[in-house]
């Protein structure tokens, strides 16, 4: 690990390392709900995304960032603030790849549902560069939250020892 920086009092954690001998970026997000406070935090995060590691960027957005991230009350109804058309912009400025969304177009994985389940949302995200080779993904129910975790698979393009450079997160 080379550097770990905190963000907005905890919202984000950026750390800096490496990971089969490539430099990495990580960046841990909880996004807060209020449109504002979700946009400032976004715009802190921005420069972050302005590097030559390796980025994987994930955690829990707090809103949709496609139209079909919502269903039930109050579905598609202004789905893309402000805060998620900065974020869209910032992720296309970076070259990240949604992992989820890069299974394909028909995937709607909700990722966070209304206790009585009359909402489902994808608010829960991981973006990583190109250079990551998504090759399976889930969702995983966990009994501590009501959200669902995001584990994936993947590995980079770089010619490194096959036993080396293949990552596994949630």
């Amino acid at each position: 690990m080379d550097s770990v920086t905190e963000l907005e009092g905890g919202r984000a954690l950026v750390v800096d390392g490496s990971w089969a001998g490539e430099p990495v970026r990580l960046i841990i997000v909880y996004a807060p709900s209020d449109v504002g406070e979700r946009r400032e935090l976004f715009q802190r995060l921005r420069p972050q995304l302005v590097t030559s590691r390796t980025i994987m960027m994930g955690g829990d957005l707090n809103w949709i960032l496609e139209s079909g991230g919502r269903c039930g009350t109050r579905a598609g109804e202004g789905w893309m603030d402000d805060a998620a058309k900065l974020l869209a912009e910032m992720v296309g400025e970076a070259s990240l790849t949604d992992v989820i969304g890069s299974m394909g177009p028909d995937a709607r994985n909700f990722t966070w549902t209304f206790p009585d389940g009359s909402v489902r949302s994808r608010i829960d995200f991981v973006f990583t560069s190109k250079s990551v080779r998504i090759r399976q993904h889930s969702m995983v129910t966990v009994h501590f939250s009501d959200h669902r975790a995001i584990r994936f698979k993947g590995g980079t393009n770089r010619k490194i020892p096959e036993r080396s450079r293949h990552l596994e997160a949630e």
